[in-house]
């Protein structure tokens, strides 16, 4: 009796999940889309019956969407700590790491500058990793992968890592106020009372001759007995600890977006940008690669030899050439030049830097461009190849005297600077780029240098120019002050304030993927400088990081 009364009770229960099987298949179309797959499949006869069922279902499955990330520290190619993250997409109802990406800070210093200077670069980069794998890993940022964002809308990624990084700064610097003022409120008037009878050597020493902030000083002008002027570098920008996140997010976003549409990521990017109505323009461009710049030869201060000016001598292909070709001509270009120190100096008069760019010893500027013209001429490629300058200024300005120090013993003023540049390009017939001529704040001097030379070569802005989000915020600030035509004329000082925080007047403009900064903001910046008749550069860092993303960028 009681075994009668087990198996009613599971034939009952057999029956209620066969009834859900029904529903459950019959609402989700399954029998339907199984009949046309196997009728399909049955006139059609393929080889592989299961392979062509999976390639029919796998198009009815959902698209893919964001389902984790994760961040860890790694090294680039000069020992410095640089971000990578992983991005996990669930597809088919399995996570998988679907993109991948790297992303450094700017660094500050170079090689000749003091070892305290370089120790306190690596605690900063140090610091702002930690605090980027914080807020990715058990922070705010943590929740990006639980919205459910499709990997392939790369503009609402990006939208939202800005919006969240934004909000997280603002509470950051909320409770830091609110910490400040409950610290104020009880000192009291004991702080007031020290703070009156303090004297002016333990006052803020911030203007007095540091590199960035603070007023111009006035120096002695020497024999000549002309006062300098020493404008300071405008203040660095304050970024927030663990912004870099930003820039390694959205490319790893970019990436799992392209292997969510199953192409390329170059091809991806482009997807995305003719997909957007601000950039409908690029619909009528053909595919095109870009023009690889090779650094041949290393100086500047950091150099063995005499002259300090130039930072990088560098090959640029001229237009049109097949790109197998240019990498090909590049490479012998590279070893003809080893060859010809080799010869010269022995062995170690090749030795390299950490770049792979070739590291000997130059006395003056144009015996670079020598070595690379004579290169050239005995391999028959001066038709294929023009010549670039990374003079890199702000590493050559000496604060203590006001000059830039561009070989030993050799020191000028900004203007001068500026004419010796303009007669270097004039006795180089082949040189079409100056990077970074100048300091940003140099202003005239940099005026002065565009108006000679800027019919000869491009005047590129590199370091001279801010990331691409504040760049592009600077550019639609002036496009609203424009607008406002009935907007009056401010003050002297504030004008000169205004002048200093607006882009420099450039042919060309470097852009980079990093610190506060998304792939997003990095197209926007482009488009509007393209716009404006400059060529956009796409590189990468002050060293590598192994990220490939630089290469689907340009």
């Amino acid at each position: 009796m009681e075994d009668a009364k087990v198996q009613a009770m599971r034939a009952h229960q057999l029956h209620q999940l066969k009834k859900e099987a029904i529903v459950y298949y019959q609402s989700n179309g399954v029998p339907l889309k199984m009949e046309d797959a196997l009728n399909q499949m049955f006139r059609d006869r393929p080889d592989c019956v299961f392979g062509y069922l999976s390639n029919y279902f796998e198009q009815l499955a959902l698209p893919p969407v964001l389902s984790g990330v994760r961040c860890h520290k790694s090294f680039d190619a000069r020992g410095w700590e640089t971000l990578a993250a992983e991005v996990t997409c669930r597809h088919r109802n399995e996570d998988r790491v679907a993109g991948r990406s790297r992303a450094s800070l700017q660094v500050t210093v170079g090689e000749h500058d003091k070892p305290e200077e370089r120790e306190r670069e690596a605690q900063e980069l140090r610091h702002h990793v930690e605090a980027a794998l914080t807020l990715v890993n058990e922070g705010p940022l943590k929740q990006f992968a639980e919205q459910g964002f499709d990997p392939r809308d790369q503009r609402a990624i990006d939208e939202f890592l800005l919006m969240q990084l934004q909000a997280e700064e603002d509470r950051v610097k909320a409770e830091l106020q609110r910490e400040l003022d409950e610290a104020g409120a009880a000192s009291g008037a004991e702080g007031s009372g020290a703070d009156e009878n303090a004297s002016p050597q333990h006052q803020p020493a911030a203007a007095a001759g540091g590199k960035a902030g603070g007023s111009a000083k006035k120096r002695g002008g020497g024999k000549g007995g002309k006062e300098i002027v020493i404008v300071p570098d405008e203040p660095r920008e304050g970024l927030f600890p663990g912004c870099l996140a930003l820039s390694c997010l959205s490319a790893a976003c970019a990436a799992a977006g392209a292997s969510a549409a199953g192409v390329p990521l170059y091809r991806h990017l482009r997807q995305q940008l003719l997909a957007d109505e601000s950039h409908k323009d690029c619909a009528d461009k053909d595919w095109r690669l870009p023009l690889p710049m090779l650094t041949i030869l290393s100086g500047g201060k950091a150099s063995p030899g005499k002259s300090n000016c130039v930072k990088e001598y560098m090959i640029v292909p001229r237009p049109g050439l097949p790109f197998d070709r240019v990498l090909r001509d590049s490479v012998a270009v590279y070893q003809q030049v080893a060859k010809t120190l080799s010869v010269k100096g022995g062995p170690a008069a090749r030795f390299t830097n950490d770049a792979g760019a070739l590291n000997t010893v130059i006395d003056r500027p144009e015996a670079g461009f020598d070595l690379i013209n004579d290169a050239l001429k005995a391999l028959e490629l001066t038709d294929s190849f023009d010549l670039a300058a990374n003079i890199a200024g702000h590493e050559l300005f000496d604060y203590e005297k006001g000059k830039y120090d561009l070989a030993q013993g050799a020191q000028k003023s900004p203007d001068e600077t500026a004419d010796f540049l303009d007669d270097l390009s004039a006795k180089q017939a082949s040189l079409v780029a100056l990077i970074d001529p100048l300091r940003r704040v140099e202003r005239d001097a940099w005026l002065r240098l565009c108006q000679k030379a800027s019919q000869r070569c491009l005047i590129v802005g590199d370091a001279t120019q801010h990331r691409p989000g504040r760049l592009l915020a600077e550019l639609q600030q002036m496009e609203a002050e424009e607008a406002e035509t009935e907007q009056p004329p401010a003050e002297e000082g504030t004008q000169q304030q205004q002048q200093q925080q607006q882009p420099l007047l450039t042919s060309a403009w470097v852009a980079r993927l990093q610190q506060r900064n998304t792939v997003t903001e990095l197209f926007d910046c482009a488009k509007r400088m393209r716009s404006s008749g400059q060529v956009v550069v796409v590189a990468v860092g002050p060293s590598d990081n192994g990220d490939t993303t630089i290469v689907d960028l340009a």
